[in-house]
């Protein structure tokens, strides 16, 4: 039980004030955080998304004993395609661009 890593401790309410001096450093990169933002909107939908599609499939399948499995893989596959592209797009914008 020693070797185990220790979990960290965190605080239960939020500190604006180290969330200010966050973004008023981030200020001058506005236009690399918005795609950078989307971005992270998208991504946390599709991840959102994976769990109710399998609840969908798991729910299909308990109701009934022969389900087609083709249309719940399609919809799995087309969020995977989803969270590829918004994974892909803020990261492909800038790539080979230099900025300072």
């Amino acid at each position: 039980m020693k070797n185990e890593p220790q979990e960290d401790v965190f605080s239960e309410k939020l500190d604006l004030k180290l969330w200010g001096r966050v973004f008023r450093h981030a200020l001058p990169y506005k236009k690399l955080l918005t795609p950078l933002a989307i971005a992270a909107v998208g991504i946390a939908l599709c991840d959102a998304s994976f769990a109710l599609i399998t609840r969908w499939t798991v729910d299909a399948v308990a109701q009934q004993q022969q389900v087609n499995l083709w249309p719940y893989a399609t919809v799995y596959f087309v969020a995977a395609l989803a969270l590829s592209v918004a994974s892909g797009c803020s990261s492909m914008r800038r790539a080979g661009s230099p900025t300072t």
